[in-house]
Parts: structure tokens; sequence; C-alpha cells
């Protein structure tokens, strides 16, 4: 089904529900211009269905239009019906004198379908093997079907590395069934792409851009997900359609999710940073791996997409201390069973530029501070696109960390 065809009230996010059946909300939706200066535009239910009332158009005659692609509460002045005699069609035009911001995370983080356990049990379905591992491997999963949100690098999303067999890597897609297929076309606001190949992807625009590649070696992966101990489930004859109807429920789930922007605690900030050192000094004194890993910022992705897995508006320590512990699981088990020649050394280099940025805001600033981007970019001689591609270097490698507009360096390993 396409997700702006859905009707059916389990295939409907919270969300999407309220605002269609909800009288609290009938002037309240996501906004949409009609006309290219936006006093004309429609509200809808989410960014993910169509107009809940396609007949109705909005005009904001005596006051600023609201901006489009987000939620407003508008306030209606009057209104009144428009004829079409060629067509037969009746428009209503609601004339507005007001609007506010609308924020739907209350709403998004309702939990009234699923909780968290039954959003990963879901991915266990296809697979079966011991169940600690299917239990981590449904996670990891689950994790990269509500993506990360922007913010912490610009563009959200979650990238993975996949390991196992060609059948295995198919049980691993076939369980992306809950990905809705208009996220798979790269104009998409959150964008996923998932390949046996690999191949550069970037999303037209996207919001969030979620690469999931089959062993890979260039592409950068927030987390690996090692699939080669599992089995493919046998299924009693019916049971295939009611993981049909799951994947709805589910897809529902996903869309409040991607509404959630959490932010860490000052208190998981820290942990985070904590963090992003052991995994660095894990990884490097490993030696060898058989992909890329992402140091500085795979930490704070993970965090926030568990945060959005269990609906919470904010990153608290708990989650933070979770994702660190699944991520270095997955990655001593990956590198456990798939030999590589790939040294550490040469799969993370600093450019030129990175380096000198590096001892420039470490003499600058010091260590563990977090600084103002502007700040870092007044004292070195890059321009911002430079900056930005030598702050991307230095996150992979896991002597810097970001958040919107700030970094901070880390120590040297030592």
């Amino acid at each position: 089904m396409a997700l702006y065809d859905r009707s059916i009230g389990a295939e409907l996010s919270v969300v999407e529900r309220e605002m269609l059946f909800n009288d609290a909300y009938a002037h309240t939706g996501f906004v949409i211009h009609y006309s290219n200066d936006g006093t004309l535009f429609q509200l809808l239910a989410s960014p993910f269905l169509e107009n809940k009332e396609p007949d109705t158009i909005y005009f904001a005659d005596s006051c600023t239009p609201p901006p489009e692609h987000i939620f407003a509460e508008v306030d209606v002045a009057y209104e009144k019906e428009i004829f079409n005699e060629k067509t037969g069609a009746h428009t209503t035009i609601k004339t507005i004198d007001g609007w506010k911001p609308f924020d739907p995370t209350p709403l998004a983080a309702r939990r009234r379908i699923l909780d968290p356990e039954e959003v990963v049990h879901h991915f266990t379905h296809l697979i079966r093997g011991e169940e600690e591992t299917i239990n981590q491997i449904a996670t990891c999963s689950a994790l990269y079907a509500l993506s990360s949100p922007p913010g912490v690098t610009g563009t959200g999303g979650i990238n993975t590395a996949v390991f196992g067999r060609k059948y295995q890597w198919s049980l691993f897609t076939d369980s992306m069934a809950v990905i809705p297929g208009e996220f798979r076309t790269l104009h998409s606001p959150y964008y996923y792409y998932l390949s046996a190949r690999e191949r550069k992807r970037q999303g037209d625009g996207s919001e969030e851009v979620s690469l999931a590649i089959l062993k890979p070696r260039k592409t950068i992966a927030d987390i690996p997900i090692e699939i080669g101990e599992t089995a493919e489930r046998t299924f009693l004859r019916g049971y295939k359609k009611t993981l049909q109807e799951e994947n709805a429920v589910v897809t529902a789930y996903m869309l409040d999710s991607l509404l959630l922007k959490p932010e860490p605690s000052a208190r998981a900030e820290q942990i985070i940073t904590e963090a992003i050192y052991e995994l660095r000094d894990d990884v490097k004194k490993a030696g060898r791996a058989p992909y890329n890993q992402n140091l500085g910022d795979a930490i704070p992705k993970l965090s926030a997409s568990l945060a959005r897995l269990h609906h919470n508006a904010e990153v608290g320590d708990e989650l933070v201390k979770e994702g660190i512990g699944l991520l270095l699981d997955m990655h001593h088990r990956v590198t456990k069973l798939h030999g590589t020649p790939l040294k550490i050394s040469d799969a993370y280099r600093l450019s030129g530029d990175a380096r000198k940025l590096y001892f420039t805001l470490y003499e600058t600033f010091g260590a563990d501070y977090w600084i103002p981007s502007e700040d870092a970019l007044a004292v070195v001689r890059l321009d911002p696109a430079e900056f930005e591609t030598s702050i991307d270097s230095l996150c992979r490698e896991g002597y810097c960390q970001r958040k919107t507009g700030f970094v901070k360096i880390l120590e040297e390993y030592t």
C-alpha cells in the first residue's frame, strides 16, 4: 500500500489519527503551500499523508502565512464556499488572521499500539538463532529503520554495514518492508538505500539518509550488523500475511518516531564524550577491521535513534550506554568472524587540512570543550567547505565530537 493512501486506523500513526479525528486539531496540521507566495495553503495530517481536507484551502489575508513544511495551528476568522460550475466542485476557503507553530512531539511520544520491545521483536520474525544474538540484530535493524534526526551532522540517518551470506542479506532486506517505498526514492526527505553492491548514494536534499550495504569497503558505517550466525525461520501457512499486517502497524510507529528530534541531556552529552573515547580506543587497538567505523558521530546517532525507538523527546544516560554496548558487541562480533587485510591505521588517516584544524583548535581552545563553530572557523584559514570536510574527517576518526553549532576537540590517542 502506498504511504499516502492509508486509511485503516492501524495503518495511521498517532499524530495522523489525532489530526484527522480529534476536533481539538481541526485547524492544525502540516503546512503545504498552495500558492507560490504561501498566502494560500493546505494543512495535512502529517508529512506522510494526503490532505485531510482536500476541498479546503486556507487563506492568510491579514497576516504573514506560515512557512511550508512545519506543523501550525491557525486561527480561522471566517470561511466561505466557492462552487466551480465547470467541474461541479465545492471548495471551502478559510481565511485566517493568525497562526502559531505546533509541536507534534507530545502526540508522537504517545505509545498506544506497540511498545518498543514489540517493535524490536518484529525484526526477529524472519530469522532464528541464539536468542541474545537475534535480539541484538533486531535492535540494530530497528535503529536503522528508525534512522537518526539531523542536527548532529547536518544530515541525519544511520549507515549500516551488513555481514552475512546473500540469502541472509535477503532476510535482512525483507525485514525492512516496514520502510515505505516512497522513502526509497532520492527526493524523499527520509531516504533509505539498501544494496548488496556498494555505490555512492546521497539523497536529493534529504533530511536523513540511511544506507545499508552488504560488506562495504568504503562506506562509513555507524553500526555493523553480523547476520552470518542466523538461519531462516520457517512459517505455518498464512503467517506471512500476518507479518504483512504487522508491517503496517510498525510503519505507523516508525512515522511517529521520525517526527521526533531527540536531543541529549547535559549528563548524556558527557557520557557520549566518554563513550567516543572508549569506542575509538577499542577500535584502534583491534588493529584490523573489515569495515570503516564512524568513530565520532556513531554514538550520538545511535543514542538518538534509541530515543526514537522509545519515543523519548530526550536522549537519556541509559540510552547512550545501551548504544555503546550494542555497537561494541556488534563490532567485536564482526571483527572476530571476518578476517581482513585492512589495517586500522590505513583506514583512518587525517588529511593535511584536518591535521591543521585539529592542532589549531587544540592549541587555541584545548580539548573536551564545546567550541562555537563560527569561533572555530574564525581561527583557521579554511573556507567553510574545507572546514566542514575537515570536521567530517576528525569526527570519523574520533578526534572530534559535534552537535548543532558546536564542535569539541578530543584528546589525542595515547
